[in-house]
């Protein structure tokens, strides 16, 4: 696969697109990896991304226009695809925007950005890109999550008599390490006001 790639740096699930795209490559028997490649193995393959994807826009129409730009990828004589030049910048960008390993949301967009290749100008003309899918990602943590800024900024629930927890709270979040406080309580003793008093 070139020197280019460094799996070491990879998830067990981005190492298995990027070698998954090496295979599509190979099973079609053209001459490079594109970023195409890349992309219909991780949305035929990676629940987590055609999941992330099928908020915005078609899976199966975006695979599709996918396959018709493998069409135009010249047919290899012998050996295995080397990278494309769009497949490397994609890889270095993904390696680059990663602070430990390289994950598959991270492989998503890159391919996103990844100027002037198949994929990203695929995935652009069906209205998929890095703020979309934030936005669809963040509308799906809105159910599971209340905002309890905005519920303080309306005063509801105003704290009484819980100083000494409150200042125990900020202690422990104020800390260095270990800045994780739990709180632990049967239903009606106040565990939510003590946040929302944070809030504000």
């Amino acid at each position: 696969m070139g020197d280019a790639l460094h799996l070491e740096r990879y998830t067990d699930e981005a190492k298995a697109l990027v070698v998954g795209a090496q295979s599509l490559a190979d099973q079609r028997h053209h001459n490079t990896v594109e970023t195409v490649h890349l992309l219909v193995f991780a949305l035929e393959n990676d629940s987590t991304l055609s999941e992330m994807v099928s908020k915005i826009a078609s899976v199966e129409t975006i695979i599709s226009q996918c396959n018709e730009a493998m069409k135009k990828v010249a047919k290899a004589t012998s050996g295995q695809a080397g990278l494309s030049h769009e497949m490397v910048l994609l890889i270095k960008r993904a390696e680059e925007s990663a602070i430990d390993k390289v994950s598959v949301e991270q492989v998503l967009f890159a391919i996103i950005s990844a100027p002037r290749s198949a994929a990203s100008t695929i995935l652009a003309t069906n209205k998929v890109t890095q703020a979309a899918l934030i936005a669809a990602e963040n509308a799906k943590v809105a159910t599971f999550v209340r905002d309890m800024t905005g519920i303080a900024k309306k005063g509801h629930d105003h704290i009484i008599g819980r100083d000494g927890e409150v200042r125990r709270v900020l202690q422990i979040l104020g800390r260095r390490s270990k800045n994780n406080p739990i709180l632990v309580g049967e239903a009606g003793v106040g565990k939510r006001t003590i946040v929302q008093s944070l809030a504000r």
